[in-house]
C-alpha cells in the first residue's frame, strides 16, 4: 500500500524525470527495457535508467536517475523514506526546481 508520502515522492520523481527530459531534449536511443518482478529493495540505491519494476517493494531507498532512459513503476510498494539522487547536473537543478515549489515532506 502506498503512503501519502510515498505518492508524492512518485509524482515529484515523475516531474523530475520530465523536466529533466524537457532541459536535455532527450531523444531515448533505441534499447531493451530491463523488467524486473517481485523483488524487493532495501537501504540501497537503486538505478532506474531503463528498467521497469513489476511489484517491487523498496524500503529507505534512493531511487538514482541519470536521464539516460525511461523508467517505470508498476504496482510498487514503498516504505520509510524514499530519496532521490543523480550524477546528471540538468537531472539535480530540475531536483532543485521541485524542492523550490514543494519542499521535502
Amino acid at each position: 500500500m502506498f503512503t501519502r508520502e510515498a505518492l508524492q515522492d512518485a509524482a515529484i520523481l515523475g516531474v523530475v524525470i520530465a523536466i529533466g527530459g524537457l532541459i536535455k531534449y532527450t531523444t531515448f536511443k533505441p534499447h531493451e527495457i530491463e523488467v524486473i518482478r517481485n523483488c524487493s529493495y532495501s537501504d540501497q540505491r537503486v538505478e532506474v535508467d531503463w528498467r521497469e519494476f513489476v511489484d517491487c517493494d523498496f524500503t529507505n531507498v534512493t531511487f538514482v536517475y541519470e536521464a539516460r532512459g525511461p523508467v517505470r513503476l508498476t504496482n510498487a510498494r514503498v516504505h520509510g523514506t524514499v530519496t532521490f539522487d543523480s550524477a546528471n547536473m540538468q537531472v539535480k537543478a530540475a531536483m532543485q526546481l521541485v524542492v523550490l515549489i514543494h519542499p521535502p515532506f
